[in-house]
């Protein structure tokens, strides 16, 4: 999973939401650029309701990169 942070989110904020997150067992890989922030969300978040994360007000996307039920979709196995 991917979080953006609002362009104008301080470090205090960030770091609210990294203790949330490994809190919950994920680890987390930060890329700081000139305009933006990014969390990089590795665990297992097929269970987890990536929603939550738009109650922080520094968030400003998130998106899943592991599809939820991949052992059952149609593109881990093609055939039932």
């Amino acid at each position: 999973m991917i979080v953006k942070f609002k362009e104008s989110t301080g470090r205090n904020e960030i770091e609210i939401l990294r203790k949330h997150l490994t809190d919950l067992g994920f680890a987390i890989h930060e890329s700081v650029g000139q305009t933006y922030t990014i969390f990089g969300i590795v665990g297992d978040t097929s269970k987890f309701d990536m929603n939550s994360l738009y109650a922080f007000p520094s968030v400003d996307t998130v998106l899943r990169v592991q599809e939820p039920f991949k052992k059952v979709n149609r593109k881990f196995k093609l055939t039932d």
